[in-house]
Order: structure tokens, then C-alpha cells, then sequence
């Protein structure tokens, strides 16, 4: 890397400095670590590795600077504890900042000056955006897959819930009018009928929220980086499917009241 890496990649400089163009004579005898290596070799205070020489390669280099950790990798990987030392490195790449609304320009620009500098090697480059968007592929075909399900899943259920609310309201629509012309209370019929949908809801959350949990802490296993889960992941959508379970049956008993109640009973 050269003295532009940190600007170029936007990274945060902690403590210390970055390197200068003095420090292009002397390559070899400093180094930048990350926050990851200076917990690694100790250092409870991040400014007390600036300064300090370690030993690198049978070198000993001194650290002048300690930057913030960044993915280089998928989250499913830890950040590894890591320096950086001035100089081309073993993969050679050249980094090339530019605005992306002058990408076919900039490409232009680069070509030609290959070119003029490397006429014997093939022009090859590639999008550090696309580069690290293949390390999450895998990832965002698997949320898409699932998202489909699962709205698949919440259309059907909505469908079942629909039909078995509509057959307990016309099953027991007789009832509900002798209950009426009786005087009974209106949000009184609404939970006599809800009840027996709110045990089966009940009972399958019982089954599927622990499912739900150890299936998902499997998953999240697979991941260095991940959220913590939060009871309020299981217990929200559980409330939003009775809501809706009651809210249904609220309005199929509200149209079978406005109808005359006498009628219901022939």
C-alpha cells in the first residue's frame, strides 16, 4: 500500500498517523496495525501501542499508528488481527478512486495509461463494490428465498385463518342472534367466538417460537458478526396474527348483525 490507502478506502485513523511520503525511504521499519492486533498483543489503551516496537518478520518495526477494524471479508468471518506496511505488496493492485457518474471516462483514462507505463501486459480491472457484493451473494439469495416463502406462508395462513373464522361465525350465526335479541353484549360474542381460534394460536406459538429460536441461533451461528435475538422477534408477530384473527372475526360478526337477527333463526 502507499500513503493515500487510508483516504482512498475512507478508513478511521484511531491513534497516531498514517504514513507520509518520508516514510517511503524507510518502508520496512514501521508498520500500522489494526484495533484488532493491539488488543491481540495487549495493549489496554490503543495509544499506548503508538511507539512501541514489535517484533515482525525477525524485524523489529515500531508501530506509529493504530487504525479501526474493517470487513475485508464476509461477517461470517472474524476480522483478523492485521498490519500494514508501505510498499507495493505481493498482489500489486492499483487502487483508483473516481466519480462514479465518469465510470466509462475513468476507465478510459486508466487503459490509456497502462498502456503507456505496461504495453506488454493485459488491461484487467474489477469494481471493489462488485468484489465485495460476491461475498454477500450467497446471503442475499438465501433472504430473497425466504422472503418469498415467507410471504407465501403469511398469504396462506391469512387465507386458512379467513376461512376457519368464517366457518365458526356461520356455524354458530343462530347463537349469535339468540344472543343478541337476549341483550348480549357485542365484544362479548366477539371473544365467545375468538377464543377457541386464540387456544390454537396460542398452542401453535407454544410449538413454533422455540422452533423458531433454535433454527435461527443455528443459523446465526454460522456468523462471527451477528444481532442478538430478541424475544421481541417471536412475540410481535404472534400478536399481529391475533389482532388480525380477532379483527376478522369482529367483522364478520359486525355484517351478521346488521342483518335482522329473526331472520337468522329460520
Amino acid at each position: 500500500m502507499d500513503k493515500d490507502f487510508l483516504n482512498v478506502f475512507k478508513l478511521n485513523l484511531l491513534e497516531g498517523r498514517f504514513y507520509n511520503y518520508k516514510d517511503e525511504s524507510k518502508p520496512l521499519e514501521q508498520i500500522v496495525i489494526n484495533k484488532a492486533l493491539a488488543e491481540a498483543l495487549g495493549f489496554n489503551q490503543l495509544n499506548d501501542a503508538v511507539g512501541s516496537i514489535v517484533p515482525i518478520f525477525n524485524r523489529n518495526v515500531e508501530i506509529i499508528g493504530v487504525i479501526d477494524n474493517f470487513h475485508s471479508q464476509s461477517p461470517k468471518h472474524p476480522i483478523m488481527p492485521s498490519f500494514y506496511t508501505l510498499g507495493p505488496g505481493h498482489k500489486s493492485y492499483l487502487s483508483i478512486k473516481f466519480d462514479t457518474r465518469q465510470k466509462e471516462r475513468a476507465i478510459k483514462i486508466a487503459r490509456e495509461a497502462w498502456r503507456e507505463f505496461f504495453l506488454d501486459k493485459p488491461f484487467e480491472y474489477f469494481f471493489m463494490k462488485n468484489q465485495i457484493s460476491e461475498q454477500y451473494l450467497s446471503d442475499q439469495r438465501l433472504m430473497a428465498a425466504l422472503s418469498y416463502f415467507a410471504i407465501l406462508a403469511v398469504f396462506l395462513a391469512g387465507l386458512g385463518l379467513f376461512g376457519m373464522s368464517n366457518l365458526f361465525v356461520n356455524q354458530r350465526r343462530k347463537e349469535l342472534s339468540i344472543r343478541r335479541i337476549f341483550g348480549a353484549n357485542f365484544m362479548h360474542l366477539v371473544f365467545l367466538l375468538s377464543k377457541n381460534i386464540l387456544m390454537l394460536l396460542l398452542m401453535s406459538a407454544v410449538v413454533v417460537i422455540p422452533l423458531a429460536y433454535i433454527i435461527s441461533n443455528e443459523w446465526l451461528s454460522n456468523y462471527a458478526f451477528k444481532i442478538d435475538l430478541n424475544p421481541s422477534y417471536f412475540i410481535l408477530p404472534i400478536i399481529s396474527i391475533i389482532v388480525l384473527s380477532v379483527s376478522i372475526i369482529y367483522t364478520m360478526i359486525l355484517k351478521t348483525n346488521k342483518n335482522d337477527k329473526l331472520a337468522q333463526l329460520h
